[in-house]
């Protein structure tokens, strides 16, 4: 199916999750029976200090370039304490130029080969969302750290095992999504517990985009937007059957290869329709009202919108940092200043957050918790896939969190009475 559709990043979903409002179901996931049988343990090196960590990318398109500018060679520029020591992917062209921008001796078409490596540490995985669970699956049953890109899988089962089999084989995966590691969203988080803005009456979470170039739809052929128009596709340079995997078998694609997102067979994610504010580029993506106050995250240059998230860039003006702005309602002015140091205005820092290149390859070698890890992983995606079936299906659903399905059906909920009632 084509999918022509706003696109509701896990930022919205990570908001929910530290408010606590996202799905009934987010605190007993870690309680749900275990899926996966019992897995053999796998010997794998332990790493040094000054030991260096070999990892392999599979996966060489867009968001390997994003992962790679963003997270991992600043990191290898500042410490140099990893190699790249393979790179993947089904098309060659692809990993021909990711081999050149990383100068990794080794590269490949078939995930499987990487897996098989005893020197790998660690494996980067960037690829459409139905390979997901079958490749973090394998590579942590050889023993090997996994990077992967959100969301965490494709499936709620899916999820729901591969947080299973973290938890038995006791290796690092990091999911690749910075929405639910932001630390300023953390601060507002514990703000909003304190009661300073009183109860939590109701929230409104949007990421909008506004653009002519059409959503997904990418230069053929490329890498994101960035076009290859001299680089062949065909069946002699791309592994097809591979690229198609667990999904429904089809002839070879340009359209579905290189726009994958737009297509249910395998990106089953962060898409769903929804009537939202479309009218600028910049929409506040997060506004909390409460009874003594109302709490906004804003641009800093800009000034807090309505309830639709409008927001007014000052002329010749750039977007600055976000931050969080708290307003007092003017019924609730004393008690908002009594809760808030005599303020009737109150502004959340940000807070520089650590990368997440940074933070996985950190918890490699301590060997702690990542920051986002296959729990949240998994939390994530049972709110995801409630948005998107009950689009899909057009009725309310529900997570439970005993069988770890969706059910087309409304929960039973506390229901709350005055005293002596």
């Amino acid at each position: 199916m084509h999918k022509r559709s706003v696109k509701w990043l896990c930022y919205a979903v990570a908001a929910g999750l530290f408010l606590g409002l996202a799905f009934t179901a987010a605190t007993s996931l870690q309680a749900a029976p275990a899926k996966e049988k019992p897995v053999k343990k796998v010997t794998t090196r332990v790493l040094g200090a000054n030991d260096r960590i070999n990892l392999a990318f599979i996966g060489n398109g867009m968001q390997f370039l994003g992962l790679l500018q963003r997270g991992f060679q600043p990191r290898k520029d500042k410490k140099g304490d990893f190699e790249y020591a393979a790179m993947c992917d089904v098309w060659d062209p692809r990993v021909k130029n990711a081999q050149q921008k990383t100068k990794s001796e080794k590269t490949c078409r078939d995930y499987r080969e990487v897996i098989a490596r005893p020197d790998i540490d660690g494996v980067v995985i960037a690829v459409p969302d139905h390979w997901h669970y079958v490749i973090a699956r394998e590579a942590l049953l050889s023993g090997k750290d996994v990077y992967l890109e959100k969301p965490m899988t494709y499936t709620i089962d899916e999820a729901a095992k591969l947080n299973d089999l973290v938890n038995q084989t006791k290796r690092i995966l990091q999911v690749g999504g910075s929405g639910v590691t932001t630390r300023l969203y953390w601060k507002v988080n514990e703000y909003i517990k304190a009661g300073k803005m009183g109860k939590v009456l109701w929230g409104l979470i949007s990421y909008n985009r506004n653009t002519d170039a059409g959503i997904w739809d990418y230069p053929i052929p490329g890498v994101g937007s960035e076009a290859w128009p001299n680089a062949e596709f065909s069946e002699k340079n791309c592994d097809w059957k591979m690229w198609l995997g667990p999904a429904r078998k089809r002839p070879l694609s340009a359209e579905r290869y290189f726009r994958w997102r737009k297509y249910w067979d395998y990106s089953g994610e962060y898409y769903i329709n929804m009537i939202s504010c479309m009218g600028n580029q910049e929409s506040a993506p997060i506004s909390i009202y409460g009874n003594w106050g109302t709490l906004q995250i804003v641009q800093e240059r800009m000034q807090a919108g309505d309830a639709m998230g409008d927001q007014a860039r000052p002329r010749g003006g750039r977007p600055g940092r976000e931050i969080a702005v708290i307003k007092a309602e003017r019924t609730f002015l004393n008690k908002f200043k009594e809760a808030n140091d005599g303020k009737t205005e109150v502004t959340i820092e940000p807070v520089e957050n650590e990368d997440l290149a940074d933070n996985w390859l950190n918890s490699m070698r301590s060997r702690e918790k990542p920051a986002y890890d296959s729990l949240k992983g998994y939390q994530v995606m049972a709110a995801i896939k409630l948005g998107v079936e009950s689009y899909r299906e057009g009725r309310v659903m529900t997570f439970d969190p005993g069988s770890r399905r969706l059910v087309a059906k409304v929960l039973e909920r506390k229901v709350y009475l005055p005293p002596g009632a």
